[in-house]
């Protein structure tokens, strides 16, 4: 049992005792009013509700009109609309009771599926990652991935390490190693580069340890060949005269056929579509001991043109770039091409068809079974690949596109074993650094595990979301990057913090305050910052997926919350206006966490210290909405959570190899 004997306070005029109840976000008062007094005008976050139960008053609803009212009237208040209330009798007290409550508790997510499995392609290890490579497939998927999970959505994470390109076998040439040494090593130097970027995995696949991998590619290969989708063709093709063996992807280079700009063998990275290497203009071989000569073989092929109309449904069901769909629907409105699959090669998977024991399987082909293979590890129960009740969502780069857009699930559909095909494609454009692409052999590059050692995760990772290339190729400058993280989380997000708690603990001895009552300035932010959460939100959605969104989004609410808090302060001094005060105390902290929270995904060893400062769950965004409760205090907080990047030659020089 729980008695109110608290004694009768004012509030905004009311003779009032506290009600009660054993939901937080609901409270009440018992009030009385004496003869012609009337209550403070005043508007609160909260929707209420006056139940008269004796006398008579009038009251005054912003919006609404008067309304004279007696004894079992009941009057409902619209959240933040202001209110009066008078008595109008002359010798009776009116009396009333009013309950309150809170209507922005966080929806949950009626449209996300309850599961997702996230691929971002697995990285050739011809070396570790720059900052090109870290900005796209791998930072997106993981800020996708928790996204979802602070939505309660399971997401599994998957990639991997793509062995057998021909770029591993020539950096090992290169590098006088092996490519079993060279791909070992640079695929450990991968992991740890995303390790310590943050990037979480739930699975990552090798060829070589992932279950069944090599006889779940033959199992395919095998069903598509008896089935007709794979079939031998005799063709001329450019081969090494030295070795004997095909030049093809990395061992041969020219000019593209369709978009005439430089192209490697197999397809462009430019323009995005396929080619056959022989057709490439003036080819000539990558390694210096080739010699290019042409002949007539037997190769393999998939006939990806057998596959025009379910590709064409497919593409009008699904989400992608518009440089994408061009690709797509520009390609489908050529007619497809089939694809060779097969090259005479040392280095790859061999092909297990009779004839042909002396070909490599091409490794964009290898691709889709491998990642048949690596979600039935993942999931040997119910393979997502085999539910269309969960998600499955590409991380790429565009060229990659078409592989994912059309030749991946052309192999689905030619399996026809009822696969759940992804329509989801989140992908990326080119990062330059200072206006050229990445090159390691020009030494014009940023490696990703050096920034990761000289600066914090949490920068590295709102760096590249900040000028992550989603539609168009976008431009990396060291020197800019610096200025725009010391400003924004030391000059902004630092300075905010300390002294929102700083005052905090001058004015309410470190305890949080309620909302009291609100301003029209007061209500102007609190839209705003729900306006910028939602367009926040709205950035991580697969379908408007824009890290670069999220961060200029949330950058706004972090400035717009301190120049709002020092703002309403200065004015705010004398007692009458301690409710006033209240308010804009209570809706500072609620901004701090609004940004905290929805910036998580991006930041998340920042947020995470911001949350628990304000005594906030860190996993789920099920209470984002709600106000922090009065009863948190904050007496210590890191005044240098946030720390200024040295910007002298000498750090500079220690980040980076530039020309």
């Amino acid at each position: 049992m729980k008695i109110n004997k608290h004694t009768t306070k004012l509030s905004y005029g009311l003779n009032s005792r506290g009600l009660i109840f054993p939901i937080s976000t609901l409270g009440g008062m018992s009030c009385s009013l004496p003869p012609k007094a009337r209550s403070t005008f005043h508007r609160h976050h909260e929707t209420e509700v006056f139940l008269i139960t004796s006398g008579q008053g009038r009251v005054y609803v912003e919006g609404g009109g008067t309304e004279d009212v007696v004894a079992e009237d009941i009057i409902y208040i619209d959240s933040l609309s202001g209110h009066t209330i008078e008595n109008i009798s002359e010798n009776e007290d009116l009396r009333f009771t009013t309950v309150y409550w809170v209507d922005n508790v966080q929806p949950s997510r009626t449209d996300l599926p309850k599961e997702t499995l996230l691929i971002s392609t697995p990285p050739t290890p011809n070396g570790d990652l720059h900052l090109g490579h870290l900005s796209g497939p791998y930072l997106g998927a993981d800020i996708y991935r928790r996204y979802l999970s602070l939505n309660g959505v399971t997401a599994h994470h998957l990639t991997g390490r793509d062995d057998n390109q021909t770029y591993t076998k020539r950096i090992a040439s290169k590098e006088q190693r092996s490519p079993e040494d060279v791909a070992d090593d640079y695929a450990d130097k991968i992991c740890k580069t995303w390790s310590d970027a943050g990037i979480e995995l739930d699975f990552f696949s090798s060829p070589q340890t992932t279950k069944n991998y090599y006889a779940r590619v033959n199992s395919i290969i095998d069903r598509l060949y008896e089935r007709g989708f794979i079939f031998s063709k005799e063709v001329n093709e450019l081969y090494d005269v030295n070795t004997g063996f095909s030049l093809h992807e990395g061992y041969i280079k020219g000019t593209c056929p369709h978009c005439h700009s430089a192209s490697d063998g197999n397809a462009c990275e430019q323009c995005g579509r396929p080619n056959d290497c022989v057709d490439l203009i003036n080819p000539t071989g990558t390694l210096p001991e080739t010699v290019v000569g042409s002949r007539t073989i037997k190769k393999l092929y998939f006939r990806l043109s057998a596959l025009a109309h379910p590709l064409a449904e497919l593409t009008a069901q699904s989400n992608m770039s518009p440089r994408a769909r061009a690709l797509t629907e520009g390609m489908l409105a050529d007619g497809l091409p089939d694809i060779c699959i097969s090259h005479r090669s040392d280095w790859g998977i061999p092909v297990a068809i009779a004839g042909f024991e002396d070909q490599v399987l091409y490794v964009w082909f290898e691709m889709a079974a491998g990642y048949l293979a690596a979600d039935e590890a993942l999931h040997p129960q119910q393979p997502f690949f085999k539910n269309k009740q969960c998600d499955i969502v590409h991380f790429y780069g565009f060229d990659n596109a078409y592989y994912h857009t059309l030749l991946f699930p052309a192999i689905y559909y030619a399996l026809d074993e009822e696969y759940n095909v992804p329509v989801n494609h989140v992908i990326n454009e080119l990062l330059y650094l200072r206006g050229e692409k990445f090159s390691t052999s020009r030494r014009h590059l940023i490696w990703a595990a050096k920034l990761l050692a000289n600066v914090s995760t949490d920068y590295v990772r709102w760096g590249l979301a900040r000028s992550r290339p989603e539609t168009t190729n976008e431009n990396f400058d060291l020197e800019l990057f610096i200025d725009a993280i010391n400003d924004f989380f030391v000059g902004t997000l630092q300075q905010h913090l300390t002294d929102s708690c700083q005052q905090l603990n001058l004015q309410f001895k470190g305890e949080m305050p309620e909302p009291g009552a609100w301003s029209a300035q007061h209500t102007a932010f609190y839209e705003r910052i729900k306006q910028l959460a939602a367009g926040v939100e709205h950035s991580y959605r697969v379908d408007a997926f824009s890290p670069q969104t999220a961060t200029s989004r949330l950058e706004e609410m972090g400035r717009l919350t301190r120049q709002f808090f020092h703002a309403q302060l200065k004015h705010e001094a004398l007692p009458a206006l301690y409710n006033y005060r209240r308010t804009t105390f209570a809706l500072n902290f609620w901004a701090l966490k609004q940004f905290a929270s929805l910036a998580q995904p991006i930041i998340p060893q920042s947020s995470e210290y911001i949350l628990k400062l304000l005594g906030q769950d860190t996993v789920s965004w099920k209470n984002r909405n709600d106000f922090i409760h009065s009863t948190h205090i904050i007496h210590d907080w890191d005044e240098q959570f946030f720390k200024n990047i040295l910007k002298d030659k000498d750090s500079i020089e220690q980040i980076c190899q530039v020309n």
